[in-house]
């Protein structure tokens, strides 16, 4: 079976796909994309600019995770 791990940070968004046998876990690509959640809040609010970079990388992301 294929899993997809997603980690959303405060600067990056990483994944890692990795397949599992019976024992193991065999790591198939990582990923890392620069998002910069954290630039620019204000009161804990994130900007839209922000919010949009995240989507994207998690666009992309999706679109590996589904080969």
């Amino acid at each position: 079976m294929r899993y997809a791990i997603i980690d959303i940070g405060t600067n990056t968004i990483r994944m890692m796909i990795a397949d599992k046998s019976s024992s193991s876990f065999k790591v198939l690509s990582k990923d890392l994309l620069m998002v910069r959640l954290g630039e620019g809040i204000r009161d804990g609010v994130i900007t839209d600019a922000a919010i949009a970079c995240a989507l994207d990388a998690l666009i992309k992301f999706k679109e590996k995770a589904n080969l």
